[in-house]
């Protein structure tokens, strides 16, 4: 949920992945939920994410869901139409908290350090360190990283926009293309070595790297002041 999204762009020949439409039932997300049905709803996302590992989503049965869960088909069926109807809702749950976590990037005073900010938005990939890693891997959704990334993307030019007023729509667009990516690899590390870095550290160090970045812009900015 980094507003640099960690997220890269898709390049034309990457379609996302299209899903059968599919509908969850009503009782999918009440205001208020018992606690036994958080329970049971972890357990079908743990149990998807771990064959997520192994297989992609079309792959994947009710059937052997229901079994690494420890669930019955009954009760799934109590809560989802199918397998999609499940990813459908982890999918609206991280985005729903990635943006909480943006809102308080786009929010913060430009001159003031984005340490903080960076820091709550690592924890969400920590708290979601589940999906996330599924979803950087063989079998991600597609589709669904696209929409984050398009997310991350508003955000941080709406952000460097206000920042650098001169500089323009493209070269805003090559900044976040080039930070971006450079975070996915960030990310990847982080996770691959057990995410064992602080928050506040990991922070730190994506200020300076965000921080060289924007030299580019500055630079590009101060051009165009000069017509050059």
């Amino acid at each position: 949920m980094i507003p640099l999204n960690i997220f890269p762009v898709l390049s034309s020949s990457e379609k996302p992945i299209q899903k059968p439409e599919t509908k969850t039932s009503p009782n999918s997300s009440p205001k208020k939920l018992d606690h036994r049905i958080v329970m049971t709803r972890r357990l079908f996302r743990q149990a998807l994410t771990e064959l997520l590992r192994q297989k992609p989503l079309q792959g994947i049965t009710v059937k052997e869901l229901c079994q690494k869960a420890g669930v019955n088909r009954g009760t799934f069926y109590s809560h989802y139409t199918d397998i999609f109807a499940l990813m459908e809702q982890i999918e609206r749950e991280v985005s729903e908290e990635l943006s909480q976590a943006l809102e308080e990037f786009t929010s913060r005073n430009p001159e003031s350090s984005p340490v903080s900010v960076y820091a709550s938005i690592l924890q969400f990939f920590r708290n979601n360190s589940d999906i996330c890693v599924v979803l950087l891997s063989d079998y991600g959704d597609r589709s669904f990283v696209e929409k984050l990334f398009q997310t991350g993307r508003e955000s941080c030019i709406a952000v460097y926009g206000n920042m650098y007023p001169n500089a323009s729509r493209e070269q805003l667009d090559l900044f976040y293309s080039f930070i971006s990516s450079g975070c996915i690899g960030l990310l990847r590390y982080w996770i691959d070595t057990g995410m064992t870095l602080s928050e506040e550290t990991l922070a730190k160090g994506l200020e300076h790297l965000v921080g060289g970045a924007q030299q580019y812009l500055k630079e590009t900015e101060k051009d165009r002041k000069q017509g050059l």
